[in-house]
């Protein structure tokens, strides 16, 4: 896979993954579009989503979208979209960066028929090293519920490290849910660029 290629372009960021795939920074007139994926794989996605829920429409995106924007523009978040041939297909960002610490957690979601491809192992290397590269972090974490195994393969395959489980650290719908915390630190970053 050649390097993936970063450009803020009017204004919003965008990483070129591959050949008709991409991350974009979430904008406005997404929120339609996002939540007619979530209704079309509602099934799959509240599998694992807490916010994935019965009430969930384009205007709880729309609000997540401003909310997003603003942390974006003070440095604490970056939420994009994942955009296939032109189409959203999930999202993915790096929620609370610790712009003291340099730390910063991944979350990520892909519709149904888009899992089972690679497609997030390269986004989420793609927004690892554009963290690392552009953003100065020196800790990224992705954290997982413990029965959610094909979510736990992508810090996998990218050689994160496993730390360890916190304990009903995460209320999913009804109940709480133990999550395996992975971690990559900048000084990984070497090995890293080898992965995936």
């Amino acid at each position: 896979m050649s390097r993936t290629s970063s450009a803020l372009i009017e204004g919003m960021r965008k990483l070129v993954v591959e050949e008709n795939l991409e991350l974009r920074e979430l904008k406005p007139e997404d929120s339609v579009e996002i939540a007619a994926v979530v209704e079309n794989c509602f099934d799959h996605l509240t599998t694992w989503l807490p916010w994935v829920n019965s009430t969930y429409t384009a205007k709880d995106t729309k609000v997540f979208i401003k909310r997003a924007r603003i942390l974006s523009e003070q440095g604490r978040g970056l939420q994009m979209a994942v955009v296939q041939n032109g189409r959203i297909v999930g999202g993915i960002g790096f929620n609370n960066i610790d712009t003291v610490n340099r730390v910063a957690e991944i979350g990520y979601w892909l519709s149904e028929s888009a899992t089972g491809k690679g497609l997030m192992t390269k986004c989420c290397k793609a927004l690892v090293d554009h963290g690392f590269r552009e953003l100065g972090l020196n800790r990224i974490v992705i954290r997982c519920a413990t029965e959610n195994t094909k979510s736990q393969a992508i810090p996998l395959r990218l050689g994160f490290t496993f730390e360890g489980i916190s304990r009903e650290a995460e209320k999913l719908h009804n109940k709480y849910v133990d999550l395996k915390v992975y971690s990559l630190l900048s000084s990984d970053k070497k090995p890293f660029d080898q992965r995936a």
